[in-house]
């Protein structure tokens, strides 16, 4: 295995520890053999890639595979289409709810994320959701951006975890989440009344002649 496939499997299993999802693999998937309608079809190396990895990350199968050293369209759509192939073939081997979360990840040469005809040849590839749904990792060639790069990658995955970098409002109501100053200059209303009307409707007060003589008087007070 070539080591830029070997890093993209090391870095896909450790994304996949963090969230501590059971990472396994089934050795069957990367098999020659087609598996339906009780017959076994064999596929030729010419059909196949020479170079794949593959694991299951919760209910996820994963084949992981790497792209030509240049963006050549002819070479590019040669090795897709080999391992578009082996996506076939994993998937006779799946039950039809696990073939529905099969993914081809694919890997392109270093320097690639910071090729213009790389981007685009990589965009071409996962618009094409035949089969498998297919992701494409592009490595920088400045080794210092090599993390960041690979952390944009798997937030486009199902391993991204978002909530987790989010910090917690406590004790704050949910309207005042939203741009306070932008509802007001649009009412007319004063900070210190609509301050005063939250309050209000988080009191105790129940609705009717209590509540709207509470609120009148919020509004003369406040108002200048």
């Amino acid at each position: 295995m070539t080591a830029i496939l070997s890093e993209f499997a090391a870095r896909a299993k450790a994304a996949a520890n963090r969230t501590k999802l059971q990472v396994t693999v089934r050795s069957e998937l990367l098999g020659t053999q087609f598996r339906g309608n009780g017959n076994q079809e064999i596929l030729k190396g010419l059909h196949l890639p020479l170079e794949i990895e593959t694991m299951t990350i919760g209910r996820f199968s994963i084949l992981l595979g790497r792209l030509a050293i240049t963006p050549d369209v002819m070479m590019v759509q040669d090795g897709t289409r080999r391992y578009r192939n082996q996506c076939v073939i994993a998937r006779s081997h799946l039950r039809p709810e696990e073939a529905l979360d099969l993914q081809l990840w694919l890997v392109g040469p270093d320097g690639s994320g910071d090729s213009p005809e790389w981007i685009a040849v990589a965009l071409a590839i996962e618009r094409d959701d035949r089969v498998a749904r297919k992701l494409v990792w592009l490595p920088p060639s400045d080794p210092s951006s090599r993390d960041i790069s690979f952390d944009h990658f798997i937030s486009r995955t199902f391993l991204a975890r978002p909530w987790e970098y989010v910090e917690q409002a406590k004790n704050v109501q949910l309207d005042r989440l939203s741009s306070l100053h932008k509802i007001v200059a649009g009412l007319g209303v004063e900070p210190t009344v609509l301050s005063s009307w939250f309050e209000l409707a988080s009191s105790e007060l129940t609705d009717g002649p209590e509540l709207v003589d509470a609120l009148v008087d919020s509004w003369e007070s406040n108002t200048p």
